[in-house]
């Protein structure tokens, strides 16, 4: 199973990018930092890795504990958000696109060099 998932460390109050790193690192991840925008607001990520969907829960908790809101998963270059607060609700968001550039996106990140949003059918 080869799936991506995009997970912050940061947050309004806080820039916590080495402590997660570090966790993701020490529990065998293979996580790699980009960097992108989420609703409109420039942020540092890491796209981590995934071999086996138990893994997904793992992030899950992690991003709680970094007081994240949501992280993104890609499977077959669809993007399912995964909301880390209250209820757990998953919603699609759409598939993963290689775009010219950053203008009028607010989500967006940027891996080696490239521009990648998610884009729903119709949009």
């Amino acid at each position: 199973m080869n799936k991506l998932v995009f997970i912050s460390g940061v947050t309004a109050i806080k820039d916590s990018s080495r402590e997660l790193s570090a966790m993701l690192n020490g529990m065998g991840f293979k996580a790699s930092p980009v960097s992108g925008s989420y609703k409109g607001v420039a942020e540092k990520s890491f796209m981590v890795e995934l071999e086996h969907d138990w893994q997904l829960p793992q992030l899950k908790t992690i991003a709680k504990t970094f007081n994240q809101e949501s992280i993104l998963a890609v499977y077959n270059d669809h993007g399912v958000l995964w909301n880390t607060k209250g209820n757990n609700t998953r919603e699609y968001v759409g598939k993963m696109t290689v775009m010219k550039s950053i203008k009028d996106l607010d989500n967006y990140s940027i891996i080696d060099g490239q521009v990648f949003t998610m884009v729903k059918k119709g949009k």
